[in-house]
């Protein structure tokens, strides 16, 4: 081979290594860089869909939790946020609560005092504590006063 070569003359030389440099490149370009780029493409456009599950995941979260009877705490609440949560709940209950006493007892848990209230109204907020903010009622004591009003002390946390 390189007798043949060596017997060509300097611009048939110079065609023949510029042909082999070009294929050289041409393999390269074929069987290495394609196959990389065609991976890389793949594999960012599975990124992507994977990114993009997870937000619909998140936005599902409630519901799925619903479904599955999981709660899922989202964005976890300091105790100042819990306590605007736990007055706001009561303000829309009909008739509104008025809560007697709050105050944070621990990190995550508050102590809740309500008196003479009506129990049904009692009864509605804590459902919307539970269902619509996740806030769970650790302990709750409720003691019967006149006609239809108690005095309840609960325990939340979250």
């Amino acid at each position: 081979m390189k007798n043949w070569f060596l017997q060509k003359n300097d611009n048939d030389q110079k065609i023949i290594v510029g042909l082999a440099v070009f294929i050289l490149i041409l393999l390269l370009y074929t069987f290495l860089y394609l196959p990389l780029k065609r991976n890389n493409e793949k594999l960012e456009s599975s990124i992507n869909d994977i990114q993009t599950e997870i937000t619909t995941m998140k936005q599902l979260e409630p519901q799925i939790a619903r479904f599955s009877g999981v709660t899922v705490e989202t964005n976890p609440m300091d105790d100042s946020q819990m306590m605007s949560l736990i007055e706001q709940a009561a303000n829309e209950v009909q008739p509104p609560i008025v809560l007697s006493n709050i105050k944070s007892q621990s990190k995550n848990k508050i102590s809740v005092t309500l008196n003479n209230v009506a129990f049904n109204a009692a009864i509605r907020w804590l459902d919307i504590l539970q269902t619509q903010h996740h806030i769970s009622i650790s302990q709750l004591s409720v003691e019967a006063e006149k006609k239809g009003l108690t005095n309840i002390t609960a325990l939340i946390s979250h």
